[in-house]
């Protein structure tokens, strides 16, 4: 007979091992890292070398691996627990109309061949993906970056995600996929923006300086003589 020694399992993949919690009253987290997958054709592992087995669509995502600072409850059990959530990108609803495409038929598994050529090369063009309005990514962005989202200004990468920290209600995956999933409208700021105190504005502020500009040295001394700094 031969001694079979005992040995160290694989670590779990990142991804695969989240943790699985129920806090609907909302929990103080933190993007730890972002991941981003692109649009593509492809199959589950299990089906790679399997030739029966055609292709199906993958539409892109963002996956953001969350890290619990606060679970808020008195015992903190679930403080420092992790997990990953995915964000959907939607495809841009102009680029759905000018083709005449039902984005319902980018259903689960939707199968290769049953998509045109150009139609294949819709999905496949990442330029086409948004983070559309009134989504789960777009609530957390709203929450986490601010005005410069929601007006437009700022230009969006997954990378920004990073460190960005919400309350929001999580809750556990159900089906064969262990793990938690944030609720897609309960995203709520950690730390309000600093108020932008009121006062006058930029025309005014311009006017003025363009007034004092204009002023002569008689003005000033003239001015000065009336303030008592002559």
């Amino acid at each position: 007979m031969v001694a079979i020694r005992k040995s160290r399992a694989k670590p779990k993949a990142e991804d695969n091992d989240s943790a699985v919690l129920n806090l609907p009253h909302g929990a103080h987290l933190k993007a730890k890292s972002v991941k981003y997958f692109g649009p593509k054709f492809g199959k589950a592992k299990k089906d790679e070398d399997d030739p029966n087995v055609e292709e199906t669509f993958w539409a892109p995502k963002i996956r953001v691996r969350f890290a619990v600072v606060d679970d808020r409850t008195e015992d903190g059990d679930h403080d420092g627990d992790e997990f990953s959530d995915d964000f959907d990108l939607k495809l841009d609803l102009d680029v759905l109309d000018r083709a005449g495409f039902d984005e319902r038929r980018l259903k689960k598994n939707a199968t290769k061949s049953s998509f045109t050529e150009e139609e294949r090369k819709i999905l496949l063009d990442e330029s086409n993906w948004t983070v559309r309005d009134d989504t789960k990514l777009d609530k957390y962005n709203t929450a986490t970056l601010g005005k410069a989202w929601t007006n437009g200004t700022l230009r969006f990468e997954e990378d920004l995600l990073v460190e960005t920290e919400v309350i929001a209600a999580v809750e556990p995956r159900t089906g064969k996929t262990k793990g938690s999933f944030c609720v897609w409208n309960t995203f709520l700021r950690v730390h309000p923006p600093k108020k932008q105190k009121k006062g006058k504005g930029k025309v005014q502020e311009a006017q003025e300086q363009a007034q004092a500009a204009m002023l002569t040295d008689e003005d000033v001394e003239e001015m000065e003589g009336a303030l008592g700094k002559s």
